[in-house]
């Protein structure tokens, strides 16, 4: 297993949020956070520092055009990663900006976001 420098787990974690805040900023929900759902970028380009997020099929849209939230449904079926996914999930509630936050700090202090995948 890899060990990170504080540094670069500091630099990571802000990162992946940070992919998480860009999403909610133009009005969508990941709703599968989880350590296998990030990247960092390509030697090739240089982007070795650079943290990504993937898989967006279970994105969804939570905001209307002009910024208002939409309604939240009466029956929301489960959605993400049954390791990984929020209280919210579990209840069958809707799921908002805040369970995507909740799921990515849990993904943070249960450390399997930092185990090298070589």
């Amino acid at each position: 297993m890899a060990i990170f420098r504080m540094g670069t787990a500091i630099s990571v974690g802000r990162q992946s949020l940070e992919a998480l805040e860009d999403m909610h900023n133009i009005g969508y929900l990941h709703r599968d956070v989880k350590p296998g759902n990030y990247t960092i970028g390509r030697a090739e380009v240089n982007e070795l520092r650079k943290v990504y997020v993937l898989d967006f099929g279970m994105a969804r849209k939570f905001a209307h055009e002009d910024g208002t939230i939409k309604k939240p449904r009466n029956v929301a079926g489960f959605r993400g990663t049954v390791k990984y996914a929020p209280v919210s999930c579990h209840a069958g509630r809707e799921l908002c900006r805040q369970d995507d936050c909740e799921t990515w700090l849990y993904m943070l202090v249960s450390g399997n976001f930092w185990v090298s995948k070589k």
